[in-house]
């Protein structure tokens, strides 16, 4: 047996194994007033999509942003310690500045470059994989967007934005610009960025190594000043964040996708079947971009299950809508495991 059929069985395994972990899981936490349910989920999210909709029409009537997210953080009782729980200023600036109905485009578009982006990146796929893989993307890009809170959400617009930069790998000159947005959009981004960053390194292209860390470097700087900024508006009393160690496992991120996809239209046990099935998907694209897709949404799937908080519910948009996608690689994923021995390469002469 190869060393590629036998990454993909424990590829497998270990999908089975998390998809029984999350069948098994206990139920979602009770909250005050009754069980958590997709239901209970968005209304305590809409307190956030609130706050941050609050803080662009205050910037819009002319207040500083700084001043905005201090008094609204201090009225409804939000952490502003440390600086990274205030989100930076970018998404809400331009939002003030735009509008509503602009920024919306802008995210429609956002989505219909995704699906021709991967359109294009699935070329040596048949065309029914390429449809299929397409349609989930736009049925989870309406899912997100249609939602009234979409656009307000920092996380929604880093999903759009690495849903196209992960259709250009690995020509990382494209990937860039795409991944600076979303990086200057929400900081979780920087996880893509480190992983695009680890590649180039294995592959000693210096000119994208170079690039990538010009990027990181300036990213820093602009956190550096944004962690200035916070502490400028700071005052003694200022509540801090209860930290990210939510260690929910499977389960946990099975709750957060149920509420932005469409899986919240199967049964709980029948959607934890389904959840970690993408990850097959994805391994079965063509080298390196498989191993590429696979790290990133395994190593995110990592942060939801060890480190979200039941609060977090939208950290799950940053590999949204694009994950889901994979359901419609799956069917190659089990066809290569079937196929015996592994073609051979081609010889000459």
């Amino acid at each position: 047996m190869g060393s590629t059929r036998m990454s993909r069985l424990g590829l497998l395994a270990l999908v089975a194994v998390l998809s029984l972990w999350a069948v098994c899981a206990a139920p979602p936490i009770v909250l005050e007033g009754g069980p958590e349910t997709i239901s209970s989920q968005q209304q305590r999210s809409s307190s956030d999509v609130r706050l941050y909709r609050d803080v662009v029409q205050d910037v819009k009537d002319g207040q500083g942003y700084y001043t905005a997210v201090a008094q609204l953080h201090r009225e409804r009782g939000y952490p502003l310690q440390p600086f990274f729980v205030v989100r930076p200023p970018l998404l809400a600036e331009v939002t003030a500045a735009l509008g509503t109905r602009a920024m919306t485009a802008l995210a429609w578009l956002a989505a219909l470059a995704a699906i021709g982006l991967w359109y294009r990146a699935l070329a040596n796929r048949t065309v029914a994989e390429r449809v299929a893989a397409t349609g989930l993307l736009a049925l989870g890009s309406a899912s997100l967007l249609l939602s009234s809170t979409g656009i307000a959400i920092h996380e929604v617009w880093a999903g759009l934005l690495l849903s196209c930069s992960l259709a250009l790998f690995p020509r990382w000159q494209l990937m860039l610009p795409w991944l600076a947005a979303a990086l200057f959009l929400r900081e979780l981004s920087l996880a893509f960025a480190l992983l695009l960053l680890a590649y180039l390194i294995l592959q000693r292209n210096r000119q994208g190594i170079l690039a990538c860390m010009a990027l990181i470097l300036l990213f820093g700087a602009y956190m550096a000043w944004h962690a200035g900024m916070v502490a400028s508006i700071a005052e003694t009393g200022d509540l801090s964040t209860q930290g990210w160690l939510g260690l929910r496992g499977p389960g946990g991120m099975l709750d957060h996708l149920r509420t932005l996809s469409f899986l919240q239209l199967f049964p709980r046990p029948v959607a934890a079947f389904l959840l970690f099935l993408p990850l097959l998907g994805w391994s079965s694209l063509d080298e390196p971009h498989g191993s590429f897709c696979l790290l990133w949404f395994g190593g995110f799937t990592v942060l939801l299950t060890v480190f979200a908080r039941a609060d977090n519910l939208f950290w799950s948009a940053v590999i949204l809508p694009v994950y889901l996608a994979g359901f419609a690689l799956v069917p190659a994923f089990f066809a290569s495991l079937i196929r015996w021995p592994d073609p051979a390469p081609a010889t000459t002469g």
